[in-house]
C-alpha cells in the first residue's frame, strides 16, 4: 500500500500591482491613545456611572457610551475598552501617535 504521495499545493498568481497587507484585530492602545483616536473622528468616550462598589465585583470592565462631538448624538450606549480597541485595530489606527513618540524621548 505504497502510494506515491501528492502535494496539495496550488499556486495563486496575483496581479503585479497587488499587495499584501497585515491586518490586526487587537493592539494594546492605551486608554488616552484610544480617547485621542475617538477626538481625531469627532467622538468622545463618557464613563457610564455602574454603581458605588461595582469595580469590587469579579470580571468588572468599565463601560463607556461614544458620543458624536458635534451634536452630543449617542453612536454606542455601550461599550467597553476592549471592544474599542479591536475596533481600531481592525480599522487600521496606528498604535502610536506623534504624543506618544514625543513622550518616548
Amino acid at each position: 500500500m505504497n502510494k506515491d504521495k501528492k502535494t496539495d499545493e496550488e499556486e495563486i498568481l496575483l496581479p503585479p500591482y497587488t499587495g499584501l497587507r497585515r491586518v490586526y484585530t487587537y493592539q494594546p492602545y492605551t486608554v488616552h491613545r484610544v480617547k485621542r483616536m475617538l477626538k481625531e473622528i469627532g467622538c468622545v468616550a463618557e464613563n457610564i456611572n455602574q454603581g458605588y462598589k461595582a469595580n469590587r465585583r469579579v470580571g468588572y470592565r468599565e463601560l463607556y457610551r461614544i458620543k458624536r462631538i458635534s451634536d452630543g448624538k449617542v453612536i454606542h450606549p455601550c461599550i467597553d475598552m476592549e471592544s474599542l480597541r479591536s475596533f481600531f485595530a481592525e480599522h487600521d489606527f496606528p498604535l502610536e501617535d506623534e504624543k506618544t513618540i514625543k513622550r518616548k524621548e
